[in-house]
């Protein structure tokens, strides 16, 4: 149940201008996921997709 407000604060995170150089383990970090394979678990359980291919969907190109 956390997890999903986890990952709905790293998708904020994504759209933020101050965060466009962040890695997948800082912004995992900052959201309070023990690991980046947590977080990527638990983002794929709740988007469907990973983080990766969620940015691509998202903006057209990788930018993490």
């Amino acid at each position: 149940y956390i997890n999903s407000f986890r990952v709905n604060y790293i998708i904020e995170l994504m759209e933020s201008a101050q965060t466009k150089n962040f890695t997948f383990e800082a912004m995992a970090n900052e959201a309070g996921f023990s690991s980046r394979t947590t977080f990527f678990t638990a983002f794929k359980k709740q988007m469907g997709v990973s983080p990766t291919r969620y940015l691509i969907e998202v903006n057209g190109k990788l930018s993490h």
